[in-house]
């Protein structure tokens, strides 16, 4: 099962990922979920699940994996990491669960071993650990013993590809991913109002508050512009929403994201950058960031 194909990679990024991915596949198919037999003995349904997922969450692509399969017993992994000499066994019986579980990425540790005694492949997790942590990721996995076991990958959205809309406001552009906003209204002056100093608008049955754009820089702008029509972004879900205020609508297309400047590094609500056709810079606004801190202010 494959959930968020929308999501997208730059094409160097997914060459180096796509190993890790099938090793953890096969791992999940060869080792984590039981033979038919076993799994309607253990009550579950004799076909396995493994899903494969991808979304962007807080200034990061995630990709997660997860079977419904047997699970990881930490003892075995414990005992395997001890016969190996990996650990002392004082020292193995003071670790958590969580902490054990890393024990599947330390060298000489194989997973197949630790699951159902079936020979690795020859290339660990901890291959597959190493190779995220070079594009700047990391990885971790939880599992319930018969339950089943779910690794998550978590990128820097700074090696994504991703859907936008470019808009412009006080001269600078900035592109708001696609996947955070609801829609786009054109307001008169007498659709905007204030609450306890707060400019907000009336959306069918919520109040969205309001924000300008130049917000992500640290930089304030007023919000009502005398009689002028606003553009007002809404972005969000339907839990949380902000409005967003900008000066012009430009395009909607698909922009790569690079890392900021270290003049930029530490602004609020930036996820990055991205070189537009005519070489000027435009900055990508990380939206969950933006609706957070837009919709926690009093």
């Amino acid at each position: 099962m494959v959930e968020g194909e929308e999501t997208e990679l730059d094409r160097t990024i997914i060459e180096k990922i796509r190993d890790p991915l099938v090793h953890l596949l096969r791992n999940a198919v060869d080792h984590g979920v039981e033979s038919p037999e076993e799994r309607k003995a253990a009550g579950k349904a004799e076909t396995a699940i493994v899903r494969l997922c991808a979304f962007q969450e807080e200034g990061h692509i995630v990709v997660t994996l997860d079977d419904d399969g047997r699970g990881i017993d930490t003892a075995r992994v414990k005992d395997a990491s001890v016969q190996k000499g990996l650990i002392g066994a004082d020292e193995a019986s003071r670790l958590t669960d969580n902490e054990v579980m890393n024990l599947i990425f330390v060298p000489g540790v194989s997973t197949s071993e630790m699951v159902n005694e079936i020979s690795g492949r020859g290339v660990g997790l901890d291959v597959v650990k190493a190779n995220i942590e070079v594009l700047g990721g990391s990885v971790r996995v939880e599992s319930k013993l018969g339950q089943g076991t779910k690794f998550t990958i978590v990128l820097p959205l700074t090696v994504a590809v991703i859907q936008g809309l470019m808009v412009c406001s006080g001269g600078t552009t900035y592109i708001m991913p696609l996947s955070g906003v609801m829609e786009i209204l054109r307001l008169g002056p007498q659709d905007i109002k204030t609450i306890r100093g707060r400019e907000i608008v009336r959306l069918r049955d919520r109040i969205i508050p309001l924000v300008r754009i130049e917000t992500v820089r640290c930089i304030e702008g007023p919000v009502n512009d005398g009689d002028a029509a606003q553009i007002i972004v809404v972005a969000g879900d339907e839990r949380k929403a902000v409005g967003v205020v900008v000066d012009e609508l430009v395009d909607q297309q698909e922009f790569v994201v690079k890392p900021l400047n270290k003049y930029l590094a530490n602004a609020r609500a930036l996820a990055g950058a991205t070189v537009l056709g005519d070489g000027r810079v435009g900055l990508v606004v990380d939206m969950p960031t933006l609706i957070r801190t837009s919709t926690s202010r009093n």
